[in-house]
Parts: structure tokens; C-alpha cells; sequence
């Protein structure tokens, strides 16, 4: 099968159900391109119908790829695309969500949007499904939340969260060393608080460190205490200092993919995380043994260099959670996309490489098609894997070079 040489390929590799004990076999997929875009992306029910849908969003002349931004979602199965709307005037989407923003029953479409660098209108902004009133083939109009102050920098991490627990969804964003919360009043109303003076540099998710009953915020290697009242101070709390102490003099250091999901089975959530610009980092999980005494266990899940991609979910369908985990492909190859499956209590892990070639950038786990097994959506990267970006080369593995990529046979059927 000949690809398109372009890394703006966006991909969907479809799970197939591969029973309640797929530890002895590897899970089987397939491949399918859906679309030559550079874009970030979500899997959601757009149209109501039952079965999952493919949305996607990108700024004007996207990361600087020279390709057109988009704002759009493709109807599965046969993937039509339809607008959401103008893509934003923007070059630049960090993260995408979506997310029942109105409680009106039907997803709608959240994102931080900036232009780099100067722009002074770096906004979160939400995209409303016109449905139930009017089908999502309609145009989705366009609502903010709030606005990012140029001196913390662009939103790099998105999270939705009903942080107040009181039943409404609210929003949280992550710059370099800040985090702005957007507490619901309701879908155009919005109360804005700021917790700053945060170690540099990316990576959020959110989930219930504690078991306290509400979600906290967890950064690179350490997680925001949810006080539980809007007013309440979140207090910093550390995980591992690993993830954010790197100091090599480069921008790429303390840059993390975060993971919140429960590994070992046990109610809890676990924080996971991978580098995602070095190399040369297992992704690890932390299982808390006083997590506001700071004292965690660390579990090694498996090796990924530049791990720009990290789900989660029971892509085996055994009843567990296992993690996928995908280097993105600006480096030398190859750019493997991988699942770990978690053999038990997340102590042990079956590592299956789905792919050596394509990696991705923020793949994402949904239900596509609403056949009840996962699938794996993702996209290539913003620029061509020439080793080099910003200006400057990214540092090399031993041992490998740049040069063909392989075409791997598990990606066929």
C-alpha cells in the first residue's frame, strides 16, 4: 500500500474485537486516511445517531505547515465531511475537546486558540452543536469563555472538568506556568480563576487524585488539590520532580503528555507520564500511598521517545485499562504507535507496536462507529520530519538516522 508522503495525513485505525483474553494474540486493526489536513482532533456522537464521529479543528496556515486551517467533523461511516464554522483566525490549536458544554445532551467543541507569536487575542472559545433544535449538518455557532493574558503565554492543555460539583461543566487551561479555570455560571457566563506561579512547562489532565469526590488537576509530574469551593486555594502538590525539574537549556525541557486514568483497578486515579520532546523516558504511572504527603510509587510502563500521545482505555476489552502511547514524527525513525496492555493491576504490560511508521500527534481513543471496541485517531505532525523545527535540529538516537520509513503489516487486516 503506497502513503502519501505528506505529514499532515490524518489516520484512524479501527479496532477489531479481539475477545476477553487477547494477552496471547495481538489486538488486529485497520487502516484507513481520512483526510490531508493538519488539525487536532475528537471522537464524539456529533450527529446523535448512536455511532462515533470524527471532529477537527486548526487554525489558518496551521503551525506553520502551509496547509489551510480547518473546523469541520466527518459523519461516520462513510466520513462526509461537514463545516462546524469559519476555521478560527488562528495558527495555532494546542488541544480539542469535546464535551456536552450546555447539558443539552449532545457533544459540542472546546479549544484554546492563539496565534504565535504576538497574538493579543489568545481566547478559549466553544463551539455549540445546533442540535436538538436543528440537525449538526447545521453551522455550530461560536461562544468564549475567556481570554488568556499574553504574559502566561499561549493555552497549551485543555481540560473539562465540573470542578464546584454542581452539575455544570466548567474549563480549565494550562499555559507555561499557569493554570486559568472557567467556572460555569452558564454557557455564556463564566467565572475566571487563576492559578499561577506553576513549574514550566506543558502537559494537564484531570481526575480524582485524592478520592475526595472531585477532580483535581494534574500537571508534569506534580497535581493541583481541587479545594472543592470556587474560592478555595489549590494547593501544589508534588508527584515526581523528574517531570519537571529537567534543565538541559532547552525548550523541551519539563514538556510532558499527562495521563489520568486508573491503572491498577482500585478506584483511584493514577497520574501517568511520557517526555513528549526528548528522548530516552519510560512513560511511568504513580499509584498514591499519601498523596498529600507527596508520596507516591512509581511503576514503569514502557519506552517512548518523544512521547507526544498518551491514552487510555480497555482497548483489549478485558475488562482492564491499558495505555497507548505514540512518538511524533519530526525525528529520525521509526515513529512507532503503541499499546500497552495491561496484563494486571498494571504491574505488567504487553507492549504490540500497531505501527513503526506513521507515530502521531495527540492520537486520541474513541468508539468510532459505536460498535463498542476503540479505536486509535490520530494525525501525523505540523511539519515534515526533516529532524529539524524552530530553526534548530532535534537531538538524535543513537544508532538511527533519517531515511525511509517502514510500512508495517499490522496496520492491514
Amino acid at each position: 500500500m503506497r502513503r502519501s508522503p505528506l505529514i499532515a495525513l490524518l489516520l484512524i485505525v479501527g479496532a477489531l474485537q479481539a475477545g476477553t483474553n487477547a494477552f496471547a494474540e495481538p489486538i488486529l486493526f485497520r487502516y484507513r486516511v481520512i483526510a490531508d489536513v493538519v488539525a487536532l482532533r475528537a471522537v464524539a456522537d456529533a450527529d446523535g445517531d448512536g455511532r462515533g464521529d470524527i471532529l477537527l479543528a486548526s487554525g489558518g496556515e496551521a503551525g506553520g505547515s502551509g496547509f489551510p486551517g480547518v473546523l469541520r467533523w466527518h459523519r461516520y461511516p462513510d466520513f462526509r465531511a461537514f463545516p462546524i464554522n469559519d476555521p478560527p483566525e488562528s495558527s495555532y490549536i494546542a488541544d480539542l475537546e469535546a464535551a456536552d458544554l450546555d447539558g443539552d445532551g449532545d457533544p459540542d467543541l472546546i479549544a484554546p486558540i492563539a496565534q504565535e507569536p504576538g497574538d493579543t487575542h489568545r481566547r478559549v472559545i466553544w463551539w455549540e452543536n445546533p442540535r436538538p433544535d436543528r440537525p449538526a449538518t447545521d453551522r455550530w455557532p461560536i461562544h468564549q469563555i475567556g481570554e488568556i493574558d499574553r504574559s502566561d503565554g499561549p493555552g497549551k492543555d485543555l481540560a473539562v472538568l465540573d470542578a464546584d460539583g454542581d452539575g455544570r461543566l466548567d474549563v480549565a487551561v494550562r499555559t507555561h506556568n499557569a493554570v486559568f479555570i472557567w467556572y460555569q455560571d452558564a454557557p455564556d457566563r463564566w467565572t475566571e480563576r487563576f492559578v499561577g506561579d506553576l513549574p514550566w512547562r506543558e502537559g494537564m489532565d484531570a481526575g480524582d487524585i485524592d478520592g475526595d469526590g472531585d477532580p483535581d488537576v494534574v500537571l508534569n509530574g506534580y497535581w493541583l488539590e481541587n479545594p472543592g469551593t470556587r474560592d478555595g486555594a489549590w494547593q501544589r502538590r508534588t508527584i515526581d520532580a523528574r517531570w519537571f525539574a529537567q534543565d538541559t537549556g532547552t525548550w523541551r525541557d519539563n514538556s510532558c503528555r499527562v495521563l489520568v486514568a486508573d491503572l491498577n483497578g482500585d478506584g483511584l486515579a493514577d497520574p501517568v507520564f511520557g517526555q513528549s520532546e526528548q528522548p530516552g523516558f519510560p512513560v511511568v504511572w504513580y499509584r498514591a500511598i499519601d498523596p498529600h504527603a507527596d508520596r507516591w510509587e512509581a511503576h514503569e510502563i514502557g519506552q517512548i521517545d518523544y512521547c507526544h500521545s498518551l491514552q487510555a482505555g480497555d482497548l483489549d476489552l478485558d475488562g482492564d485499562t491499558d495505555v497507548v502511547a505514540a512518538e511524533m514524527p519530526r525525528y529520525d525513525a521509526p515513529y512507532p504507535v503503541v499499546i500497552f496492555q495491561n496484563e494486571g493491576e498494571g504491574l505488567r504490560w504487553n507492549r504490540q507496536a500497531v505501527s513503526t511508521d506513521t507515530g502521531s500527534y495527540i492520537l486520541v481513543v474513541g468508539d468510532v462507529g459505536g460498535d463498542g471496541d476503540l479505536d486509535l485517531v490520530g494525525g501525523r505532525s505540523f511539519k515534515p520530519s526533516s529532524g529539524r523545527t524552530m530553526g534548530k535540529p532535534y537531538p538524535k538516537r543513537a544508532g538511527t538516522s533519517v531515511g525511509p520509513l517502514e510500512i508495517s503489516p499490522v496496520l492491514h487486516v
